[in-house]
């Protein structure tokens, strides 16, 4: 079977996504220029004429989004992955770009767009000047501010054309209290509703139309429901209540503000409608293209709806549905190149955990596999995510190496209800990574995988998973790739800053309490730091070096216990990344090592490496030796040298 290019993989899409402009005439996307995704723009009847507008350098732009007046794009960006983000404003006539929020140090959230002020964007800024922090209404044309009244303390705030609504405070015991404001917005701020602990990451608000709340909500029952609630009385009406798993999307009216349909995310996703009208345009939506349909953006008057449809073995293309014509018409998809590639299909299946708990797994398979196979265990990050059906890079990647590839939404994963995700509570490195070796033993029963060739991995919470499996059960896979993950958890809770103190509880209540003496016990030992002696196969480690989430001290610290005790490692450092790989370059670079480390590991296919790291910055600081005898390979160990 020939090898699919890692470059049509993981190098850059030739268009990302698609934003209709408010007024229905304009398509944005991202695409690249000079190997760099930056904004293009083109007519929405000539999708092909895009002209590109900014000219982003280093990890370029990751998305935008219209201004309401159709003539403005605004879009966020950090310095090397440093999650300092800024907010920038384009302007369609001249391709000026203009910093609305500069200053060392600051953090800008986008809170809202309002078709009612469609020169102006309300922004939130965090700062180390105390006085340069709060809420403002930024004016688009000069980027002038005007200071909204300050607020209370509050964790999230939903406002309604630029006034507060609803801002929510956590509770020390994991939950939340929502307030809405009285007649003095900075000090008057009466009870609305509370969220016990149970319910805190699946009850939230999607949209407000007067004083009706209209909210995911999991109070009361398992799976999150779509609910509608007065502000003015607490009543509430249920307006949908899934069987399968919880709402994950809510259609709301862009003019009225009224659910059109919901989204269940089950194995597959599926759109109910909530009115009959709607209904018939899903319908007739599904049958246009393959794949699971997603909205990707709507016209300021709702008449016009870009439809992005994903599949497994597809990219995912693009449509311009127009609801008064009743027509959909395609516009262009992410990746010509990846259409002509042999893709495999992904399957879904469901397994019981060693206690029962039913679990969702997803898997692929080497289009000519016969009996059992090396494996692939990658476990997603969060660890409050999850793994869909769609197209995926990573089992596209692998399959065509000739791995099997798991995928599991082990307990703690999102969207399967309320118990489920709760079920992960203080079980890091116990029973959530039992659930990954009660997928293997799965793959292994159903003839998919052979249990002497499985390895693991997997980003951040991922990382941390492809640790432990390593240093609490040494012989059970072959090696594993840890992106970014933490090793050390009462590290991982120490370096969350003060005034974050809302996260600090969270994972003080979903990890363990570092303040008990109990609570450091438990964090020290579902720690792999202090286990990495045990560690007896072959590891990879990568590791950005602004990641303010995981320091490159954790990571320098593992890698010398390992290098301590003659274990195998091989350590990489992407000094222009932070808590993940987003310039294509370095993309290239890890998978190209990746692909070598399992090929010698597990006996899979390589394609030769040719100039993969010619414009990366990658720095292999241990094992480079381990790789010098793979074509192309060569040039990083001498680099150490």
């Amino acid at each position: 079977m020939a090898l699919i290019p890692r470059r049509i993989l993981f190098g850059n899409p030739q268009r990302a996504f698609a934003l209709i402009s408010p007024n229905g005439r304009q398509l944005a996307s991202l695409a690249p220029v000079d190997g760099v995704m930056n904004i293009v723009v083109a007519p929405i009847d000539a999708p092909d004429s895009e002209q590109p507008l900014t000219s982003a350098r280093g990890r370029g732009i990751g998305h935008c989004v219209w201004a309401y007046d159709n003539e403005s794009l605004l879009y966020l960006a950090d310095h090397d992955g440093d999650e300092n983000w800024h907010l920038y404003r384009l302007r369609l006539a001249d391709a000026a770009v203009t910093d609305l929020t500069p200053g060392a140090g600051v953090r800008a959230r986008l809170l809202e767009l309002s078709p009612r002020h469609p020169d102006a964007a309300l922004v939130e800024i965090q700062s180390p000047d105390a006085e340069a922090c709060g809420l403002f209404r930024i004016r688009l044309a000069d980027a002038t501010r005007e200071a909204l009244p300050p607020l209370p303390d509050f964790q999230r705030l939903l406002t309604d054309d630029f006034r507060p609504v609803l801002g929510s405070r956590p509770r020390a015991d994991g939950g939340s209290d929502w307030y809405q404001p009285g007649a003095d917005v900075s000090a008057e701020w009466n009870p609305a509703f509370s969220v016990p602990p149970e319910d805190n990451l699946t009850t939230y608000p999607v949209g407000l139309a007067g004083d009706q709340l209209y909210l995911v909500d999991s109070r009361g029952r398992d799976r999150a429901a779509l609910v509608q609630q007065s502000l003015t009385d607490g009543r509430q009406q249920l307006l949908f209540e899934p069987a399968e798993a919880d709402v994950s999307d809510v259609l709301l009216d862009a003019r009225g503000r009224q659910p059109l349909a919901v989204a269940v995310t089950g194995r597959r996703k599926q759109w109910h409608a909530l009115d009959a009208g709607v209904a018939a345009e899903f319908d007739y939506l599904a049958g246009r293209a393959h794949g699971d349909i997603s909205i990707a953006s709507r016209s300021a008057d709702d008449h016009h709806w870009i439809i992005g449809y994903q599949a497994d073995t597809a990219p995912v293309n693009f449509y311009h549905y127009d609801r008064r014509r009743g027509t959909a018409r395609y516009l262009f998809n992410n990746s010509d190149s990846l259409a002509a590639q042999p893709l495999a299909a992904m399957h879904t299946a469901t397994l019981a955990a060693h206690d029962g708990l039913p679990l969702h797994v997803y898997y692929t398979q080497p289009p000519a596999a016969e009996g059992p196979g090396p494996t692939l265990l990658l476990v997603h990050g969060g660890p409050w995510a999850r793994d869909e059906w769609g197209f995926n890079p990573w089992h596209q990647w692998l399959a065509n190496r000739g791995y099997t590839v798991l995928s599991v939404n082990y307990r703690g994963s999102a969207g399967y209800g309320k118990a489920f995700l709760n079920a992960g509570d203080r079980e890091w490195g116990r029973a959530m990574q039992q659930d990954l070796h009660d997928c293997v033993d799965w793959a292994v029963a159903q003839g998919l995988s052979d249990p002497a060739r499985i390895a693991l991995m997997g980003t951040s919470y991922g990382g941390y998973a492809t640790l432990a499996g390593l240093a609490f059960t040494p012989t059970r896979f072959a090696c594993g790739i840890d992106l970014m993950g933490p090793s050390h958890l009462p590290s991982l809770l120490a370096a969350i800053p003060p005034q974050w103190q809302a996260q600090r509880d969270f994972f003080r209540q979903r990890l363990g309490d570092p303040d008990t003496e109990a609570g450091r016990a438990l964090l020290e030992a579902r720690s792999p730091l202090g286990q990495a002696h045990n560690i007896r196969r072959p590891l990879l480690i990568a590791q950005g070096a602004h990641d303010p989430r995981v320091p490159r001290s954790e990571s320098d610290r593992l890698v010398e216990t390992l290098r301590a005790h003659d274990i195998p490692v091989i350590y990489l450092l992407f000094p222009d990344e932070g808590h993940g790989i987003a310039r294509p370059a370095n993309r290239l670079a890890l998978c190209t090592i990746a692909e070598a480390f399992l090929a010698r590991c597990l006996g899979g296919a390589m394609e030769p490496a040719a100039g993969e790291f010619d414009d990366s910055a990658v720095e292999v600081l241990a094992g480079a030796e381990l790789l010098a005898d793979y074509p192309g390979l060569a040039e990083l160990h001498r680099r150490t040298q």
